[in-house]
């Protein structure tokens, strides 16, 4: 297996496979293939950074899902008559 393949945790075939799946979805290039190698097109390394960015984003999503879900994030309104502001407020309140 190769750097990528052993990273991903999966088959060379397979990962070469889904390459080519990916780029005839998008109908571009990603790689340029040689002899010495393979390096990532202009396209690539566009699509390279824009997924990158799309992954960070996803996992501050669900981190900030997670604040929300157990209470550490969020916003309370009160509503108050005037007259709770110095009857029942002081003492629900915690200083």
């Amino acid at each position: 297996m190769t750097g990528g393949a052993v990273r991903l945790r999966m088959a060379q075939p397979a990962l070469t496979q889904s390459i080519a799946r990916l780029e005839k979805e998008l109908k571009i290039r990603l790689f340029l293939r040689s002899r010495r190698g393979v390096e990532l097109t202009e396209a690539g390394s566009f699509l390279f950074g824009e997924a990158r960015d799309l992954l960070a984003r996803a996992d501050a999503v669900a981190r900030a899902a997670e604040r929300h879900a157990d209470g550490t994030t969020g916003a309370i309104t009160v509503g108050f008559v005037s007259t709770a502001l110095y009857r029942i407020l002081p003492h629900a309140m915690p200083t």
